[in-house]
């Protein structure tokens, strides 16, 4: 087989060592082949793509969510209250000291009820709603708001006046306010007595005090 190469290419092949009188076409190219082939290509850069993980689904419902991330957070974490915690031991304590007709009604509660899972909170609406309703409640405060000492004796009408003011203590908030509606309440020739003596009492001690000296003077 004669073969007409190039100048690089026959000195490829002189170097080779190769007879060309007995080397065969297809040898020749296959020899060809693998000496020039080209190099493989470098690998194509891997190109990392970021997904978002809040693609739209196509079947997502779309209607605005009236809740932000920071409220959903929120309302998600937010613990759930604590249940009322079972105080037998302070109801039995408390109902332990009732007498007379308070007595009788826990008497009935307990046949209703049973007291002895009864939490605290529970106890105090039983009670508030046999013996501080509102409509008991208004009569209290007209009762103290129309509060005379009258054919009372001056500690009588103060004691009356401490056990209603307990009742109503919205109605005298401040000293002041004890001061002023004691003064209304006491007859008045010693309301009288009381202003013309001088410098008025500041306090409702100093009131009462001088409230009894001078119904002793008068008895």
């Amino acid at each position: 087989m004669t073969i007409q190469l190039g100048r690089l290419a026959a000195l490829w092949w002189r170097d080779l060592g190769a007879d060309p009188r007995t080397t065969s076409w297809s040898s020749f190219i296959g020899a060809l082949r693998e000496e020039f082939r080209a190099p493989p290509a470098p690998p194509s850069p891997v190109m990392h793509l970021e997904v978002d993980s809040k693609e739209e689904d196509p079947e997502e419902d779309l209607t605005e969510d009236p809740m932000d991330d920071k409220e959903r957070t929120e309302a998600e974490t937010e613990p759930t209250p604590a249940p009322e915690p079972v105080q037998p031991e302070r109801v039995a304590c408390v109902s332990y000291m009732l007498r007379k007709g308070a007595q009788h009604w826990w008497s009935t509660v307990k046949m209703t009820r049973d007291v002895t899972v009864m939490s605290w909170a529970d106890f105090i609406g039983e009670f508030n709603q046999k013996y501080y309703n509102s409509a008991i409640l208004r009569v209290q405060e007209d009762e103290f708001l129309n509060l005379k000492q009258a054919t009372m004796t001056v500690i009588e009408a103060v004691n009356k006046f401490e056990q209603l003011s307990r009742l109503c203590p919205s109605m005298i908030r401040t000293e002041e306010d004890k001061l002023r509606r004691i003064m209304d309440m006491l007859r008045p020739d010693i309301t009288l007595a009381i202003e013309s003596g001088g410098s008025l009492p500041r306090t409702v001690a100093k009131c009462v005090e001088r409230a009894i000296r001078i119904e002793y003077r008068m008895a």
